[in-house]
């Protein structure tokens, strides 16, 4: 473990998050994605945010073969699942997302980091959070090698 973890997040760089980056504008027929959170507890997990314009029980979620619960949330057309159960060492790992068996996207709790520094208004708080993550994302890679 590096002895200054502020060394690690002396400053975050949007360039430095680019392959955590979505395709602009992802649909998949009368699926769009809508965005993404992250959840940082005892289980630690990304929501995957999507529009769908039809009946959401005819499409199915994957990752890594186990099929997603589709939750609503409360917005009209608009829903969520839960990737749950991604390690503290795995937070920069990729992680394929299958939408009804044929249109594949990739994840990575980095996507969160870039899509929040990205969206350029951040609060200072919100930047110490994400460099936080940032931070403990490294130092669990060092304890696991």
């Amino acid at each position: 473990v590096p002895e200054d973890a502020n060394e690690l997040v002396a400053t975050l760089n949007k360039a430095d998050f680019e392959k955590y980056k979505l395709d602009e504008d992802v649909s998949f027929g009368d699926i769009t994605l809508a965005g993404i959170s992250l959840l940082l507890d005892s289980n630690t997990a990304l929501k995957l945010y999507f529009t769908c314009s039809s009946d959401v029980t005819g499409h199915s979620v994957t990752v890594g073969g186990k099929t997603l619960d589709i939750h609503p949330t409360g917005a009209t057309d608009l829903y969520y699942v839960t990737i749950g159960g991604i390690a503290a060492h795995q937070l920069t790992a990729d992680i394929p997302v299958v939408f009804d068996g044929r249109y594949t996207i990739t994840v990575s709790p980095m996507t969160y980091v870039y899509y929040s520094i990205e969206d350029g208004s951040v609060t200072d708080d919100v930047m110490n959070v994400l460099k936080a993550i940032c931070a403990y994302s490294d130092a669990a890679k060092e304890l696991k090698s």
